[in-house]
């Protein structure tokens, strides 16, 4: 029988300030900034849930939809969002607002996976806990066949180039 998880358990946010030295040469947060965040961030989520030593295999989807601009208070959401045997996906979704604002916006959306680094397998069942976390899981079957098509292409890339 599979171990049952509220996808709310697995749940971790970082908040901070946009600092001078995280912006680009266009005076908004550096992407390679943001993507060490979501890396570091979204492995602690994937961790809550496969409580074994994991490795980060794709960064499957970024979007960035607006920039995060200097002296923002920023917060990155990530939770999991779908496994199978020997993996675990993970949404992110990061929030800012300028401190004279007082509605957060949505920045930066996507998807990290992170691969079991030993012999173990996950059996496990996903639960949403609100209608987010429900989108997400249930277009979770999509992404994992698209990313199986994505590994299929990479690994042809990979006979020509090598």
């Amino acid at each position: 029988m599979s171990k049952q998880i509220k996808i709310s358990d697995t749940i971790t946010i970082t908040t901070n300030h946009v600092m001078p030295n995280q912006l680009n040469g266009h005076n908004t947060m550096f992407g390679g900034e943001i993507l060490s965040l979501i890396d570091r961030t979204a492995a602690i989520s994937a961790n809550l849930v496969t409580k074994e030593p994991i490795a980060t295999v794709s960064l499957d989807e970024v979007n960035f939809i607006k920039p995060i601009l200097p002296n923002s208070i920023y917060t990155l959401t990530c939770y999991a969002s779908g496994t199978d045997d020997r993996s675990i996906e993970v949404f992110f979704k990061i929030k800012a607002r300028e401190l004279k604002e007082n509605q957060m916006q949505t920045k930066v959306t996507g998807f990290i996976t992170f691969a079991l680094l030993n012999s173990a397998t996950l059996d496990l069942e996903l639960h949403p806990t609100n209608p987010e976390e429900e989108y997400v899981l249930d277009h979770f079957t999509a992404r994992l066949e698209k990313r199986g098509i994505k590994i299929a292409n990479l690994r042809d890339l990979l006979k020509i180039i090598d």
